[in-house]
């Protein structure tokens, strides 16, 4: 989903009327091309199925969307609350933090080398 939503951001920057705030023409690209590059590290993290090798993708995940819900809780009247848009971003935060915590907690109840 991040990754789509990057591509979308860089392929149609003009067309950003989906997004749940304004953002201005410099922001598109910039936040494009960071959701791509939050696309690609969960890509690998699925891909890889090893929770403890990607704990920093992990951890980059959980604080994202803690930071996220601070800038929302800071800014509420700049966010369209009540659009589809709104409501599948706070989705796609929530699963941000959940995910991201359910990895951590995996790689934290693995052990670290096989016991012989």
């Amino acid at each position: 989903m991040l990754l789509g939503l990057g591509v979308a951001l860089l392929a149609v920057p003009g067309h950003v009327a989906w997004w749940p705030w304004k953002l201005t023409p410099l922001l598109v690209p910039a936040t494009g091309a960071w959701l791509i590059g939050f696309g690609v590290a969960a890509a690998q993290e699925v891909a890889e199925r090893d929770a403890r090798r990607l704990r920093p993708a992990s951890v980059g995940s959980v604080l994202l969307a803690v930071l996220q819900l601070i800038a929302l809780a800071r800014y509420p009247g700049r966010f369209e609350w009540s659009s589809a848009a709104g409501v599948i971003y706070l989705a796609l935060l929530a699963t941000m933090l959940i995910t991201g915590g359910v990895a951590l907690a995996r790689a934290r109840s693995r052990p670290r080398w096989p016991v012989s």
